[in-house]
């Protein structure tokens, strides 16, 4: 979403299509090694704002939402946002885990492989069915946090726009003003009236 709504339609195609691709062919195996190592490093490079970006806002989230803790959220966000391959991964669910108080990620199976990796978050309680609403909750809270900060700033950035034009033509209406009082010729007065009176029309239509 924050592609395409920097980016517009292109963006947001830009990062699924190197997302997917990641999916794909982004393992370190004989078969994807060479093939898929621009896909994975592109992926790294496109999530390192946004993975940053959306641990921070799932821990404000976990302050506002009952059951979740914002601090402990936070605490293990630092402790463990690197404890994975990818420098971004482990960013969101680090804050997941430490809001939650569980213990995720840990060995992983890949093509019959087993990779050993370091868990994420302290083992505070068992895992539940539950815990996946509240995972979605975390998220989709995360994400109103976000869509409420991009309509803020879209709503600031406009009306910075709108005084900066109002000023602008507030001058030019005051310019058109002073050269039709000075002015000898009626016609040319006329002239100058009409381009202010068009003006204020701009300023306040």
């Amino acid at each position: 979403f924050l592609f395409m709504a920097l980016f517009g339609p292109a963006g947001g195609m830009l990062y699924k299509a190197v997302n997917t691709m990641d999916s794909m062919i982004g393992y370190k195996n004989e078969t994807y090694m060479l093939f898929g190592r621009t896909a994975a490093k592109l992926d790294d490079i496109l999530n390192f704002i946004p993975s940053r970006l959306t641990g921070g806002l799932m821990v404000l989230a976990a302050f506002f939402l009952p059951g979740m803790d914002g601090v402990h959220g936070w605490r293990i966000l630092m402790r463990d946002r690197h404890k994975h391959a990818s420098p971004n991964s482990a960013q969101a669910e680090a804050a997941c885990a430490g809001a939650l108080h569980l213990r995720l990620a840990g060995d992983a199976w890949y093509f019959g492989i087993l990779h050993k990796k370091p868990f994420i978050g302290d083992d505070d309680r068992p895992v539940c069915p539950m815990d996946i609403k509240r995972a979605n909750r975390l998220m989709f809270a995360a994400e109103g946090i976000l869509m409420a900060g991009l309509a803020a700033a879209l709503f600031l950035t406009k009306a910075i726009l709108r005084k900066a034009v109002f000023t602008d033509r507030s001058i030019y209406r005051q310019k058109y003003l002073q050269k039709a009082v000075f002015m000898e010729s009626s016609i040319c007065r006329k002239q100058y009236l009409r381009k202010a009176i068009f003006t204020d029309s701009i300023i306040y239509g």
